[in-house]
């Protein structure tokens, strides 16, 4: 039961994991993407806010110094902004200037350049370099002086400025990164709720396949069932007209023997005998033709040639057919088909056999066996009586004839081989106007 469950329903099963796999590491990537999105537009303004800094600190420097006041001064307005939470400047380990927001001491900045994000805020630092040489000095003579004076004789205080000549320095900044998270967390909220619907959907897609195979399952076996009932029905039709088709022999069979032993005439007795083995041959024939029927037994495929193979049965009945003034035609392609001599034989003969049977002297008979594509299909047509519409549509049924000397087993025994061997049977008929019975479908070599 467990291997033919997992026959039925692993394709589902299969297909609806991947899509899941699928739709999983879709959900995980477009987090991913929204996080390096989001973290590269916080270091792309924090690169500009860098570099507004350093232009700061550059415009107030003198002759590589800056005066510590100011310095402290100008960044501490800096940072009283929404966004900039966090200013430091570092000189090797020597920390120049720090804000007043204090960073965890788990927190470090050893590289040279980098970023992290901490409660909140993104923090980045990278090495900056400042032009340590003064700015030109003017045309004008009294400036040019005065610069002179101020650049190269007095200068800042050394005691009260920062000398940015001799090393770089580390600047540190942290800028507010809530408005940024918030963004993450609507957008993650959004991809979670789309990946939530999308696995829902999938499950019921996945459950409706399936069901949709039991269902279809369910159906065939329904039909299975059907037509094993419908079998059983027809091998019950097939028991009591044998019953029925055995009784009357017998009982002609029983009343020739007493009479056989009422008399004393020899010749008689002889005539007597004669008609008791005719009808015990009748009989024989019934129960033989009700065997065919009800035995079932697998098609053994084999080649075969429908010119040479089909010969001596043909000729007995084109000789059978002419004796009754029935003309008789054949069309053989030349191919070779696959299928199972006995029942092809027995197929023909039971076609050809009610041909005889229905047909008059005047009318003909035409075999044909024809190659269409990778297919070939055998078709028997006569011009004879016809059958009516109410027989055609339970003609496959035992013991329905519409021949006063047929049994009407014969075309159950053709159907029943023909869908044996994979084939498709069909018969068309119109009274006055002949019988076509096509048989399609066959495999060729």
């Amino acid at each position: 039961m467990g291997l033919k469950f997992r026959k039925i329903y692993l394709l589902p099963i299969i297909i609806g994991l991947i899509l899941f796999l699928g739709l999983s590491f879709w959900f995980y990537h477009e987090r991913i993407i929204t996080r390096k999105q989001t973290i590269s537009i916080m270091h792309d303004e924090s690169v500009v806010i860098k570099k507004a800094l350093k232009g700061i600190i550059q415009s107030q420097m003198h002759r590589g110094r800056i005066d510590r006041m100011r310095l402290s001064f100008i960044l501490n307005n800096v940072v009283d902004s929404k966004i900039l939470k966090y200013v430091c400047i570092r000189n090797n380990k020597r920390i120049i200037y720090e804000s007043d927001h204090k960073v965890p001491l788990n927190l470090k900045f050893t590289s040279k350049s980098g970023y992290k994000i901490y409660n909140k805020i993104f923090y980045s630092w990278e090495i900056s370099k400042y032009n340590k040489m003064p700015p030109p000095p003017p045309k004008n003579r009294k400036m040019f002086k005065f610069f002179m004076e101020h650049y190269y004789k007095g200068g800042n205080n050394i005691d009260n400025s920062y000398d940015f000549s001799k090393s770089n320095q580390k600047i540190i900044i942290g800028i507010d990164a809530t408005g940024f998270i918030k963004q993450i967390h609507e957008v993650n909220s959004k991809l979670a709720l789309t990946y939530l619907i999308s696995c829902i959907a999938l499950i019921i897609l996945i459950t409706a396949w399936i069901y949709f195979i039991k269902n279809s399952k369910l159906k065939l076996e329904f039909a299975s069932i059907k037509e094993r009932t419908e079998k059983l029905e027809e091998l019950g039709l097939a028991s009591a007209g044998l019953a029925h088709e055995v009784k009357n022999p017998l009982g002609i069979i029983r009343g020739f023997a007493q009479r056989i032993l009422k008399t004393d005439d020899i010749q008689t007795i002889h005539e007597m005998i004669y008609k008791i083995i005719d009808e015990a041959d009748v009989t024989t024939e019934r129960l033989s033709d009700f065997m065919n029927y009800a035995k079932h037994r697998a098609p053994l495929f084999e080649e075969i040639s429908v010119r040479n193979d089909f010969f001596d049965t043909l000729e007995i009945f084109k000789y059978d057919l002419e004796n009754k003034g029935i003309s008789f035609e054949t069309e053989l392609d030349d191919i070779i088909i696959y299928a199972d001599r006995e029942f092809l034989n027995q197929i023909v003969i039971n076609i050809l056999m009610n041909c005889c049977n229905a047909c008059k002297s005047g009318t003909s008979v035409k075999l044909i066996f024809r190659k269409i594509g990778n297919f070939a299909y055998l078709e028997i047509v006569d011009n004879g009586p016809g059958i009516n519409g109410k027989l055609l549509k339970k003609i496959y049924k035992p013991y329905v004839s519409g021949s006063p000397k047929g049994h009407g087993i014969g075309l159950s025994i053709v159907k029943k081989l023909v869908e044996e061997s994979g084939w498709n049977i069909d018969i068309t008929s119109e009274l006055d106007n002949g019988t076509n019975v096509k048989i399609t479908n066959i495999e060729i070599c």
